[in-house]
């Protein structure tokens, strides 16, 4: 298994990957590329499973499609069973530049793009292996504090979560959970503020395994993950 979390460090261009340097971020106008701490979540991707078939990864906000991309991008070169991308937005516009950004790559054939809140817009019948996303997190009381460098280059629906700045976390949490393969893995980036709430809410869902939440380069904690029973 830590083998292959380090394969997949690698597709996501935290370190190099083989032959090459790692994707640079998409040249597009949209959402910036995910900070390090968002990249370091597919980091802890579960063991391939051993029929070496695609694996179902869905990137819930993919605003630019940086995780998408990225994704597609490598890790067929780390997986011999590849994968089948599904990247959701509830933005079309951040869908458009998405596309434009899987094009640019040559990988739009392994993505599939959804429209849609969370993953409430996805067939019934739509499960995967991993469930990543940089969802909005933050509350309204930290969001007129933001930096600036953040608050006015993003859009607000991708900041502002709610009140609490657990609501949008909370939702995606309960429906991972009937999406999730069993052994599946849930991965989303969070403020620091909220880790330990979020943690609960996973812990009290009652479909997963015990969360565990992995500090940023800053010390942070600032990723939760859990995997499905």
């Amino acid at each position: 298994m830590a083998g292959f979390r380090q394969r997949a460090s690698t597709a996501c261009g935290l370190t190099p990957a083989p032959g090459g340097p790692p994707l640079p971020p998409p040249p597009r106008r949209g959402r910036p590329p995910p900070r390090p701490p968002a990249d370091n979540a597919v980091a802890q991707c579960p063991p391939p499973p051993p029929t070496l078939r695609p694996l179902k990864i869905a990137d819930v906000g993919t605003g630019s499609g940086a995780i998408a991309v990225a994704l597609a991008k490598h890790l067929p070169a780390v997986y011999s069973g590849g994968c089948l991308i599904t990247a959701i937005d509830l933005s079309p516009d951040a869908l458009d530049v998405a596309r434009g950004n899987a094009r640019d790559h040559g990988v739009d054939p392994q993505i599939e793009f959804v429209q849609g809140d969370l993953l409430s817009n996805l067939p019934a019948d739509a499960d995967f292996d991993m469930i990543l996303s940089n969802p909005p997190y933050v509350s309204r009381a930290e969001y007129d504090d933001l930096d600036p460098t953040v608050r006015d280059h993003e859009p607000k629906m991708a900041l502002l979560a709610g009140e609490r700045g657990t609501e949008i976390i909370a939702r995606l949490i309960d429906q991972a959970a009937s999406r999730l393969l069993p052994g599946g893995l849930l991965a989303i980036e969070l403020s620091p503020m909220i880790a330990k709430d979020c943690a609960v809410l996973i812990a009290g869902n009652g479909h997963f395994h015990e969360p565990k939440l992995i500090r940023d380069l800053g010390g942070n904690q600032r990723i939760v993950t859990a995997i499905r029973h």
